[in-house]
């Protein structure tokens, strides 16, 4: 790379915006305290070490071994986990920006910070600012992320020598996902197969550098699978493994698609009208007239709890709102079948392999969660990435001309404004009430005498810190939250709602 490529205005502006995202990362980090998870994976980290715990927890809980070091080396060194928090997010920014090569870095920057900064609350406090989630969806995240920028790099480059380190990245990325998050290595496993049979079709061989990234892979999935733990949460699970495959995907799939569609209105939102752009300056015959009337439609139900309460009369606005009506649900699945068949069509039209893997690893992360008896807002935290980044490609190939650009900047920048300087004050919010908690537990330790009534502590604002709050029966958090602040057990804590938020 030459110092004048290296030194352009495009690679200034992302190396600015760079910085500015690891700086509120880094701040939001700092703020937020210990909660939930990370006070028991703490203690069982000071009582057992890093090592120990995590092989005691595969064998009695999970088969997640890679992620189960990784959080319990956090949890004894948080400093080090607020840069890297900070610094996973700058790293998928740039890797993001290696992979697309953004023809306006600026529009890059702000769709990445929209949907930064508009990101569902419960996935922010589940995989932004708690320890736990952080290693247990972000590392995924960010693993996944180099993974996909690798085998981008294999799409442009499939003639050249692959050099010995890109093998250790990729195989040490596909031997770390199964044994981290289950979805997200569904995906990036799909995306493999797909490169396996995309040069098989091409050059009629198996490409070896692919071929090893798909043994890494198995041999991870097995490790995962013998783990005894795996099988003890299964065994807990009886009326979900008494399910058939189809009775599994028919309870599943209303969640899916309210998790990944319903829930993320802004990315849908931007998604759904870049497509509709592009079919309109891109397309050629079907294109521009087959998928644009569900997009069109799509960008509408963003709005429709809003006009729901303007118009609460209207049965149909109401039906549409309610987000698992038959009606919204079997839109959202209709939207899912459309967005892949526009996506694919784009490339084919375009002869060239672009969208389609980033779709993949959007669609099977999420498409995976069919078979899960468990799905979460945390869960969708790839999908919102990859969709992300599908953005990013499709605003990389149309035209905006200097009003459009002007006027998208200008409210780009009020919207990610007002939302950071919303979260900001939470945050520090979060910081007052975390040094008045530990002012009272300190005048505890020397006036317990006094606390006949038990020690009472404030909650945290709503949408801040999971787990951060303990109710009276959670027996298990409430023990860990004693352990780790040195309490008796049989003291009574009440955490109360204030009054000044």
């Amino acid at each position: 790379m030459s110092k004048k490529t290296l030194f352009s205005l495009n690679n200034l502006i992302l190396g600015v915006i760079a910085l500015g995202v690891f700086f509120w990362f880094y701040q939001i980090s700092k703020l937020s305290p210990l909660a939930g998870d990370d006070w028991a994976f703490h203690n069982n980290a000071m009582s057992d070490g890093i090592i120990g715990s995590a092989l005691g927890m595969y064998q009695g809980w999970e088969g997640r071994l890679m992620t189960l070091f990784s959080v319990h080396f956090f949890m004894l060194n948080r400093s080090i986990w607020e840069i890297f928090n900070a610094s996973m997010y700058v790293v998928i920014f740039l890797i993001g920006a290696f992979i697309i090569k953004p023809k306006n870095a600026i529009l890059y920057a702000l769709v990445f910070l929209v949907v930064i900064f508009t990101i569902k609350d419960n996935i922010r406090m589940e995989v932004f600012t708690w320890t736990t989630g952080s290693v247990y969806y972000g590392i995924p995240l960010l693993i996944s992320v180099i993974y996909v920028g690798v085998q981008y790099w294999l799409l442009e480059n499939s003639s050249a020598q692959k050099p010995w380190f890109l093998w250790i990245i990729a195989m040490a990325s596909a031997l770390y996902l199964p044994l981290g998050m289950e979805n997200i290595a569904i995906g990036c496993l799909g995306l493999n197969v797909f490169m396996i049979l995309m040069m098989w079709i091409k050059s009629k061989r198996i490409d070896l550098f692919q071929l090893a990234l798909f043994v890494s892979f198995v041999i991870a999935y097995i490790i995962w699978g013998l783990s005894p733990g795996s099988s003890i949460r299964l065994s807990q699970m009886p009326e979900w493994q008494s399910l058939s495959l189809i009775e599994k995907v028919m309870q599943t799939l209303p969640n899916v698609l309210f998790f990944t569609f319903s829930q993320n209105k802004y990315l849908i939102l931007i998604l759904s009208t870049v497509l509709v752009v592009y079919n309109w300056q891109k397309g050629k015959g079907i294109i521009r007239w087959a998928y644009s009337p569900v997009l069109i439609i799509a960008i509408g139900m963003t709005f429709t709890q809003r006009i729901a309460l303007l118009v609460p009369n209207l049965d149909f606005i109401q039906i549409l709102a309610d987000e698992y009506s038959y009606l919204s649900l079997g839109f959202w699945f209709i939207y899912a079948l459309v967005l892949i068949a526009n996506i694919v069509h784009i490339d084919l039209q375009n002869s060239k392999v672009t969208l389609t893997p980033m779709l993949f690893v959007a669609v099977l992360s999420s498409a995976s969660l069919l078979m899960s008896p468990v799905i979460g807002y945390r869960l969708m935290v790839y999908s919102v990435f990859y969709l992300m980044f599908v953005i990013m490609f499709v605003i990389n190939q149309i035209q905006i001309n200097k009003i459009i650009f002007v006027l998208t900047a200008i409210l780009s920048i009020l919207l990610i404004v007002q939302n950071a300087n919303i979260l900001r004050n939470k945050y520090q919010t979060v910081h007052q009430i975390t040094q008045e908690r530990l002012a009272i537990l300190a005048d505890y330790k020397v006036y317990y005498e006094q606390y006949k009534d038990g020690i009472w502590l404030p909650r945290y604002p709503i949408y801040t810190i999971h787990g951060g709050d303990i109710e009276i029966e959670d027996a298990y958090h409430m023990k860990a939250f004693k352990t780790y602040f040195d309490l008796p057990q049989n003291e009574t804590l009440i955490f109360y709602w204030k009054d000044s938020y």
